[in-house]
């Protein structure tokens, strides 16, 4: 009977805290999103480094996909690969890009700074945006190839 108790009042607790969570939708629309790079021949200053970042407005291949607004592909403090999309959340528009600025990506439009350095996720540090910038997947494979995708 105890034990039957615990377990409800454990089960309502977690219903209760996922309803407090707010799952945030990105205002980028989805588009499709593959991009592989050649860590070993093409982009060989980008592997291992820290704070470096790479943009892409239009497709290097035929095969390429770049998202909404194109891709921002850096590292962060730790060295770990990010790639978010170049438009900003707030303005939402495929022209309406952010510029890299050192350690933050800002949008000259409305005044939007996201920390591309310290933040895993591009949160906004400045300006009317409550939104990160959209964020993808990134995976490096053994053979040196960074892929980004959705």
């Amino acid at each position: 009977m105890k034990r039957r108790i615990k377990y409800s009042l454990f089960f309502c607790a977690v219903l209760l805290l996922s309803s407090c969570i707010e799952k945030i939708t990105s205002t980028i629309p989805d588009y499709p999103v593959r991009l592989n790079l050649n860590l070993m021949t093409e982009y060989t200053t980008f592997r291992g480094s820290f704070g470096e970042t790479l943009v892409f407005d239009r497709r290097i291949k035929e095969t390429d996909r770049i998202g909404f607004g194109g891709i921002l592909v850096c590292t962060n403090y730790e060295g770990k690969y990010l790639a978010f999309d170049l438009a900003c959340p707030y303005e939402a528009k495929q022209n309406v890009r952010v510029k890299v600025d050192g350690f933050f990506a800002d949008c000259e439009e409305c005044g939007a700074r996201f920390d591309i350095y310290t933040s895993e996720f591009a949160f906004p540090v400045e300006g009317p945006t409550k939104q990160g910038l959209k964020k993808y997947k990134t995976a490096l494979s053994p053979n040196g190839i960074l892929q980004i995708y959705h």
